[in-house]
């Protein structure tokens, strides 16, 4: 019996590596596809979309746990907001099924994340914003530092070009504010009241909060005609 045995465990244990081993191989890439066709799902868009998964061992990907979680994007369209690149890491993520049997992301850490938006995008983004109504037309521009936004509104049945300049604070790691510094009328002269009630009413947010994934953006940062956003946990 015992001579039985000693024949069988050896050829248990190669099978069993054996499993390992292929388990290690075939189901990162496995999840690795099923949850980008869940996050495309998700998105408005996107032109690349790139998710690579790893766990160690890889059976823990069965209970939907993740241990880090790659992914590249250009392109990318979330609420209507096109991020022009797109880069982040995660781990210890926890995946679960929806009613339609598709992975989705419960919960996870973001440890690196890198965003750029172009100037191109926020214009046709903040063209939806409903807060900026009461603007008849308006473009914004990014240069060293700050945005500037050029536009014209209805005054008094005065038309009023306007330039407004400003910075963006980083609110909850997953919406940005625009702070207005200064603004500039022209051929006009108003009171210092309605110069600060037109800043207030000329600020606006942008939301991530919808976004598949969580994202922890701590820094951003304005160059020539781009928005860099960045974060993560990771020291």
């Amino acid at each position: 019996m015992k001579k039985v045995l000693k024949k069988l465990i050896k050829p248990a244990v190669i099978l069993l590596l054996l499993l390992l081993v292929g388990s290690q191989l075939i189901l990162p890439r496995i999840f690795s596809s099923r949850l980008e066709t869940s996050l495309s799902q998700e998105l408005d868009d996107y032109e690349q979309l790139d998710v690579t998964i790893n766990s160690f061992p890889a059976i823990k990907l069965l209970a939907g746990r993740v241990d880090q979680l790659e992914i590249e994007a250009n392109n990318l369209v979330s609420d209507r907001l096109t991020l022009e690149q797109f880069e982040a890491s995660y781990s210890n993520l926890r995946l679960v099924k929806d009613e339609e049997e598709e992975w989705q992301v419960s919960q996870g850490e973001n440890t690196d994340l890198e965003i750029e938006l172009t100037d191109q995008d926020l214009n046709h983004y903040l063209a939806t914003r409903p807060e900026l109504d009461i603007l008849d037309t308006f473009r914004i521009d990014l240069t060293s530092n700050q945005m500037v936004m050029v536009g014209n509104l209805r005054f008094f049945n005065t038309d009023l070009s306007l330039q407004l300049t400003g910075k963006f604070s980083v609110y909850d790691h997953q919406t940005l504010i625009f702070n207005s510094d200064k603004l500039a009328v022209d051929q006009v002269v108003i009171s210092t009241d309605v110069i600060e009630q037109l800043k207030d009413k000329l600020s606006f947010k942008i939301s991530l909060a919808d976004f598949p994934l969580p994202l922890e953006i701590t820094e951003v940062n304005i160059e020539e005609g781009s928005l860099q956003l960045l974060g993560g946990t990771r020291e």
